[in-house]
């Protein structure tokens, strides 16, 4: 039915044996078309027949998301998928040639996953292990060396382990201070020392150095280099900065202190080495770990390059176009995405019933492919029966192209258009940029978002698709239709960054600027306003008048087309009740009154005022409003529109008293004649044929009964999914009945002033354009261009052009989009918009792989 109503829906059970269900929707997955119902809802997930596939579907998710870990950190390329319908045509093709079958393949893939996450698991648990040597070995190499430094520099012995006699004679004085070190050792005699070095985090070696004097009780000597070096710490995965630290003391018969001072440095993670006991033996290390270092490197290099590098490039290279990690992913989440749909069939011994919904216009090509299916593999059957009663309001579904799914997104972002209910994207592909460009008419501004639109429709799409300009990309449409009409209001309002375009010859030529002034007989400007105008001493209170008119007309027409909509809507779901009694009445109430008001600005317009004949100045229409709700149309100060007066009184009067009758009218009616009907219906004194036909007249829905064929499963799932039925409406009583009708009642009558008034954003938002657009230029640019400096011209200019960036190419775009964006789906749509249905969401295997979730 084209965008104004939504696709024609059917509704089937697919019936098919349990064996050809996989190979079914295999190729149902590819044509978009059908949307199955879950017959299991009130099944846990876990007790449904495909419950593991499932389950294994997740776990190779998880393996690939590991790899893709491991790929991302090794730094290895993925090709990703730019077009999903290739995709799936390459990818049936490759599995097609593969040894297994093509409902198998999953198991194929799972043992590979498995294998590799195993491998690859005890490869780096290898590798990890190697870093680690390697960096204890770096840090042993940086610390004898800076300890070696250090006890050269300050003149420190080398000492003697535990287990070594060597005896140094030292002053204690000399290296331990007075008062410190070996407290109780007198000066000049002989002990045994113990040398540990390590290296630790800048920031924790303070806190080191306090813990070790608090435990050994000040009989330890630390010494930390300044000099700092940036070291890897595979701990972090990056690299700190870390310095050298060497910790001398007494050693004694029981090694007490070595022990706590061991202890503390494992606390804080940290790798001790013990110092030779002479310069001949820590050069000897030394070469040993310079040796082991080339050594470990070289081992690093080949386990990464020769192992870890050729596993996780084989899931880099390209498989149907893409890495075999992405195309992986894909596959497993295609085979999750059938599983799924199959966990929402009901089975009957060995045959699978799939109750769905298939657009009329797509039922053929379904068909088609069921009937192809069995040419092509004789055991594979399948077959689309249409059911007579559906067990709930069916889906929507629209026809959309990139220009169209801006504005039913916009729709759609408020509510969901119920199945067959008039869509306001039709309306909104047109109104919405035009309200738009009501607010932001400029000819500069709206001409530079135009041109902006433009270079993105004429952009590559794979490349704009990848920037930071994607959002706008996908936009692009709307932005392109508001630039138009904002430049087309520009010239309406003739306007361009708040200076006045000379295009035609002015209807005042005599007018002197900064004067009151007058129209010559018989002069009409061209088009748009004339630009004398913005010279007038009067402009503002001009534009104002004009403005406020305009944003009343079009909010009246706008919500005039919205009372309607609502009208078609009732013919539509035969729905007489809302036709006479709310459609006709309403558009007789806004017309009566506020289509009378939009009469006076235009009557207003048109007639020339300086030779009438009754009044001195021309009548205000506000107080002529106001007297025709306050004071039954009589004339506001004796000042008519037209004639003595007379006939515009009786006139007013009429309108007012229809206005009033048509309250009563869209209140009492319709909540009489239901719970009328309720009580015949609920006692049995109609047929069970017009007992459907009211449910159907009602609710505008399929009445639920029960299915061919006495199908008792189906029929408990079409009770538990059917959005209403016959005891829904038993519980509505007269009262509640009547609560509803009169917040309608209310909500209309109220709203209809309020939206109204609600209309005059457009004036305020375009004046309040006009005069910024005007500051900026007064205040920033026309300064310097009057000052005669080019200095201050071009430091102006920059202000000028920042500030019409920032605030009337950013600010204001977003400020008059949100306007226009609250007229639509308030003061528009709650004229008949219920927005009570739900998307058509088809079993696709392209949607699940775009958005990468099952549907």
């Amino acid at each position: 039915m084209g965008l104004l109503r939504s696709q024609e829906m059917g509704y089937y059970n697919l019936v098919m044996p349990v064996e050809s269900g996989w190979t079914i929707l295999n190729e149902l997955g590819k044509l978009n078309t059908i949307q199955f119902i879950d017959a299991n809802a009130r099944e846990s997930v876990f007790n449904r027949p495909f419950a593991n596939y499932i389950k294994r579907c997740d776990e190779c998710e998880r393996i690939l998301r590991y790899l893709d870990h491991q790929r991302e950190t090794f730094r290895l390329p993925r090709f990703t998928c730019e077009d999903y319908e290739i995709f799936l045509q390459e990818l049936s093709k490759w599995i097609n040639n593969q040894a297994r079958d093509p409902q198998n393949f999953l198991e194929s893939v799972e043992d590979d996953l498995v294998e590799t996450e195993r491998n690859l698991k005890s490869t780096l648990q290898a590798y990890d292990q190697l870093q680690r040597d390697y960096q204890v070995a770096l840090e042993e190499d940086s610390a004898l060396r800076k300890a070696s430094k250090i006890m050269q520099e300050q003149n420190i012995p080398f000492g003697s382990g535990p287990s070594r006699e060597a005896q140094y004679a030292i002053n204690t004085d000399t290296y331990m201070g007075s008062g410190g070190g070996m407290s109780d050792t007198p000066s000049g005699s002989t002990f045994s020392l113990t040398n540990i070095a390590g290296v630790i985090p800048v920031s924790e070696s303070l806190r080191l150095k306090k813990m070790i004097f608090r435990a050994t009780r000040g009989k330890t000597l630390v010494i930390v280099d300044d000099e700092t070096e940036s070291m890897p710490d595979y701990k972090e995965g990056e690299k700190i900065e870390k310095a050298v630290f060497m910790i001398i003391f007494r050693s004694g018969l029981h090694d007490v202190i070595r022990k706590k001072v061991l202890q503390i440095c494992n606390a804080f993670g940290l790798n001790t080495f013990e110092l030779a006991d002479s310069r001949h033996h820590m050069q000897n290390r030394l070469a040993e770990v310079d040796r082991f270092l080339v050594e470990q490197q070289n081992v690093i290099d080949s386990t990464r390059r020769n192992q870890i590098e050729d596993i996780l490039k084989r899931f880099s290279s390209k498989v149907c176009g893409v890495s075999l990690i992405e195309m992986y992913s894909l596959f497993v989440l295609k085979e999750k995405t059938i599983y799924h749909t199959l966990n929402k069939f009901q089975t009957s011994g060995s045959i699978f019933h799939g109750y769905c919904w298939v657009p009329k216009q797509r039922e053929a090509e379904t068909r088609r492919t069921l009937q192809g299916l069995i040419r092509q593999q004789g055991e594979v059957y399948g077959q689309l029966q249409e059911m007579s009663h559906p067990p709930g309001k069916p889906p929507t579904f629209f026809h959309l192209n990139e220009f169209t799914s801006v504005y039913q997104e916009i729709v759609d972002t408020y509510g969901v258009p119920s199945y067959q209910e008039a869509n306001p994207a039709v309306f909104t592909a047109v109104t919405f940029p035009f309200l738009f460009g009501v607010m932001y008419g400029d000819v500069g501004h709206a001409g530079l978002l135009t041109l902006f639109a433009i270079w993105l429709c004429l952009s590559n799409r794979k490349t704009m698709m990848k920037g930071m300009l994607a959002p706008a990309y996908r936009v692009r449409y709307l932005l392109l239709m508001m630039g138009f009409f904002g430049t087309y209001c520009g010239f309406i309002y003739n306007d361009f960054l708040s200076l006045p375009m000379t295009l035609f010859s002015t209807c005042y030529p005599n007018a002197e600027p900064g004067e009151v002034v007058f129209k010559e007989n018989d002069c009409v400007y061209p088009f748009g306003l004339d630009w004398r105008w913005y010279q007038a001493k009067n402009e503002l209170s001009y534009f104002n008048s004009f403005k406020m008119k305009l944003a009343v007309i079009l909010g009246v027409i706008h919500m005039t087309g919205g009372v309607i909509l609502k009208g078609l809507n009732s013919l539509h779901f035969r729905k007489s009740l809302d036709f006479f009694f709310e459609f006709i009445p309403q558009l007789i109430f806004l017309v009566g009154l506020f289509g009378y008001m939009d009469f006076l600005i235009f009557y207003k317009w048109t007639r020339d005022w300086d030779h009438r004949t009754y009044g001195d100045e021309p009548p205000s229409i506000i107080a002529t409003m106001m007297n025709v709700g306050l004071k039954g149309g009589s004339i506001p100060d004796h000042q008519p529109m037209w004639g003595n007066g007379g006939g515009q009184t009786d006139l007013q009067l009429m309108l007012a008293l229809i206005a009033v009758l048509c309250v009563p009218l869209m209140l009492l009616p319709k909540p009489l004649i239901l719970n009328r009907r309720n009580k015949k219906f609920y006692h049995g004194e109609v047929d069970p044929e017009l007992q459907l036909r009211i449910l159907d007249f009602q609710e505008g829905l399929p009445s639920p009964t029960s299915l061919d064929g006495g199908d008792s499963a189906h029929q408990g799932h079409a009770s538990s999914t059917q959005s209403s039925t016959g005891e829904e409406h038993d519980q509505e009583t007269f009262g509640q009945l009547m609560i509803h009708q009169l917040i309608e009642t209310i909500e209309f009558v109220l709203g209809a002033i309020s939206n109204t008034a609600s209309y005059l954003r457009l004036w305020a938002l375009s004046l309040a354009h006009a005069q910024l657009a005007k500051v900026f230029f007064e205040k920033a640019l026309l300064v310097g261009i009057e000052a005669g400096n080019f200095f201050m011209v071009f430091c102006g200019f920059t202000i000028f052009a920042c500030a019409t960036f920032g605030v009337l190419m950013t600010m204001d775009v977003m400020e008059c989009f949100l306007h226009a964006l609250r007229l639509h789906w308030v003061e528009f749509q709650n004229k008949f918009f219920k927005a009570d249905g739900y998307l058509f969401e088809p079993m696709s295997f392209k949607t699940s792989l775009q958005t990468k979730t099952v549907s």
